[in-house]
Parts: C-alpha cells; sequence; structure tokens
C-alpha cells in the first residue's frame, strides 16, 4: 500500500512540475511590436530554455519520488497485540490458499440454519460443535509399521473453498503420492462428510479413522477463536468418559451426554477440574451415527493412546475411555 502511494504521488509530482515547465515557456515568450522586424533573432528558439528547465523539474520530481519513497521504508510496521501481522490464506481465483499451516479449528464450516458446524482449519482434524462438544475426528496413515497423523505429514496444501476445506497431502510414508481430503458440513442433517482421494500411493498403505470424546459440553465462548484454546477441541481422554458405542459391520452409533445435568457454572467451564463423584441422576443420552467406507474394520480403542495411529490399533478396549477406530486398505488410485 506505501509503495502504491509512493509511485502515485511520484508521478502527480512528475506531472506537475512538466506542467509548470511548459507554462514558463509559454510565458516566456512574447509578442514582437508593430516596429520590429520579424528575424530570428527576435525569436530565439524556446526549445534550449525547454531543456534547461526540463533538466531542473524532472530533476526535482526524481529527488522528490525518492524522499517520499524513504518516507515509506522508514514507516513503521503496524502491529496486532505486539505481532506484526502477516497473509495467512493466499487468495487464488474463487480459493483461498495456504501452504504451512499450523492452526487446528480455525476455519467453521455451516451446512444447517442451526448452531450446529464442523470445525477445520489449517491442518486436517476436525470437531463437532452440537452446539457443545460433539466429537473430535482424527486421520492417520499407517504403511509397513510405520504411521503418522496426516496433521504431522511432509506436506499439507490447504484450500479454503466457499463451504468446504480441502487439503493435498504428501509425506515420505506417501512416496510420491498424495492423499486429497475434502470436508464439508451436511446440509439436511448437523453432519460432517469426508472424501478421500488417493493418488499413486505405495502397496500397503492404510488410512486409520478415529473418533471419539464427545460430551455435549458448551465452552465458555462457544469455542470462538481467540477466547477458547484451541485445545477445547482436542480428543481428550477426559472427554471419552460416559461414551458408548454399537458397532455393526462399517457402521457405529454413539450414546453421549450421560452425566449428570450441569450448572451453569459448570456448563462453561473449559477444563475438566477435580469433580466430585458423579452420584445425581444421569441424563438422557443423545445419539450419533457414523458411516466409515465400506472395506473399513472398526474397533473400540483406547483414547490414552493416540501417540500414534498403530499404538492406538494396538491398545486394548478402553471401556471407560473409549473410542472409536477403523482401519481401511487403500488402493493406488481410488475414491472413498
Amino acid at each position: 500500500m506505501n509503495q502504491t502511494l509512493v509511485f502515485l504521488f511520484g508521478c502527480i509530482g512528475v506531472a506537475l512540475l512538466y506542467c509548470k515547465s511548459l507554462l514558463s515557456i509559454t510565458c516566456g515568450l512574447h509578442k514582437p511590436s508593430k516596429n520590429s522586424s520579424l528575424t530570428s533573432s527576435t525569436f530565439p528558439s524556446p526549445w534550449g530554455f525547454f531543456e534547461k528547465e526540463r533538466t531542473k523539474f524532472i530533476g526535482g520530481a526524481f529527488l522528490l519520488f525518492c524522499n517520499l519513497q524513504l518516507q515509506a521504508q522508514n514507516t513503521p510496521t503496524k502491529l496486532w497485540h505486539n505481532k506484526e501481522r502477516t497473509i495467512h490464506y493466499q487468495p487464488q481465483g474463487n480459493d483461498f490458499i495456504l501452504y504451512k499451516g499450523t492452526r487446528k479449528f480455525n476455519r467453521a464450516l455451516y451446512g444447517t440454519n442451526t448452531g450446529f458446524r464442523v470445525e477445520a482449519g489449517d491442518l486436517p482434524e476436525f470437531a463437532l460443535y452440537m452446539p457443545g462438544m460433539g466429537g473430535n475426528c482424527k486421520v492417520g496413515i499407517s504403511i509397513n509399521g510405520k504411521s503418522k497423523w496426516v496433521t504431522a505429514a511432509g506436506q499439507i496444501k490447504t484450500i479454503y473453498r466457499p463451504g468446504t476445506m480441502l487439503y493435498n497431502i504428501k509425506d515420505s510414508l506417501l512416496g510420491k503420492g498424495q492423499i486429497s481430503l475434502s470436508v464439508l458440513a451436511m446440509a439436511g442433517a448437523e453432519g460432517m462428510i469426508v472424501k478421500m482421494e488417493t493418488t499413486d500411493i505405495p502397496a500397503n498403505t492404510n488410512l486409520v479413522i478415529v473418533y471419539g470424546g464427545a460430551t455435549g459440553k458448551k465452552f465458555s465462548r462457544d469455542g470462538d477463536i481467540g477466547a477458547d484454546p484451541e485445545s477445547s477441541f482436542y480428543l481428550q481422554p477426559v472427554y471419552c468418559k460416559d461414551n458408548r458405542y454399537t458397532i455393526f459391520k462399517n457402521t457405529f452409533q454413539l450414546s453421549y451426554g450421560l452425566s449428570k445435568p450441569l450448572s451453569e457454572e459448570e456448563r462453561y467451564e473449559i477444563q475438566y477440574g477435580n469433580k466430585q463423584p458423579d452420584t445425581a441422576v444421569k441424563e438422557k443420552p443423545k445419539q450419533l451415527v457414523g458411516v466409515f467406507p465400506e472395506n473399513a474394520e472398526a474397533q473400540i480403542a483406547d483414547a490414552e493412546q493416540q501417540s500414534t495411529p498403530d499404538a492406538l490399533l494396538a491398545s486394548a478396549a478402553n471401556l471407560k475411555l473409549p473410542v472409536i477406530a477403523a482401519i481401511v486398505a487403500l488402493q493406488k488410485k481410488e475414491t472413498l
């Protein structure tokens, strides 16, 4: 912006000085008297004067331009909370593009005309807000005894397209291959759809999908960015208490929200502190249904074993702090 203004003022200055030089030339010319003879000596050529004046004025304009440019460079950068502001996503056509993002849950997706939203972000990890915590969904890759969550992949291109988040994921585990994810909030129900496409991935690559941590609990500011911490939407083991899963092939049903009715003070807490044993009457449970790809193998796992996808899959079912995990064998090129 500063450079544009400097250039604009520089051009205006040159134009004004150029006009002034022409005006000086015009005023310098005089009309001869009736008695004077019309000779070349009477009317000296204006071009010599013009060349001298033009050099002066253009030189002055150049100095003015340099001075403005120097002032613009010396103008201090405006800070926001003592941090220099930078462009996070770059516009590209109808999309907004980001490479090497670091944040989670900073881009909400809306589908229904309700308070429901899908929490997405720079990195491909997702949460449901009903309102109230409706669970977290993590995605990982596993191949030949090595695994990682895709949020830790070597290269992630994040694309926000109105109503949709897209991720192009590359990593050393995938060789020259790529996994692409598309995430949308459903329009006809309070839910999320994730589409996955693979391109040239190695043989024996497995996709790991994990979901859990639904509490129905609201956060202090309903998860607003900058007010509630990002960790509010993490798959925290304590969130998995009282989650009950019923698995049927590649589908599951979750019952949650079984804890005692919360007071207003408890309802808007973020952290689970030292609470008294739950002896109150239970609430009526809420229901949530999920569907994995047809060839998925689903199981109950331990929410406290999330260091890697393989570690979670290898864990024994923890009925006190359960999550549901599914493993899907991927083809070199397919769409799920």
